[in-house]
């Protein structure tokens, strides 16, 4: 089980790693759609939206993967929830 454990840690920071590697160009982009409005261009439309999807995948992947790391904690949380208010029925 440890092994799994000491796995899925190193699994997650490798890929923590690689995500910090992979910078976009903000200010760059940022020029370029300005641009494209100032003269009638239609690109910058959807980016806020195209932000906060791309934003979201990175929290949704973590929260996955914080899930199956601490699955059997949680589960059991749960178990013994349910036995304790399983037992006071009105």
């Amino acid at each position: 089980m440890k092994n799994k454990k000491y796995f899925f840690a190193t699994f997650v920071l490798f890929i923590i790693t690689c995500i910090g590697q992979l910078q976009a160009q903000c200010s760059v982009c940022a020029a370029s759609i300005q641009s494209n409005m100032q003269h009638g261009g239609k690109v910058g439309l959807g980016l806020n939206s195209a932000i906060l999807y791309l934003m979201a995948i990175p929290y949704i992947v973590v929260a996955t993967c914080l899930f199956f790391f601490f699955k059997e904690q949680i589960l059991a949380k749960v178990k013994v929830l349910k036995a304790k208010y399983s037992s006071h029925k009105v």
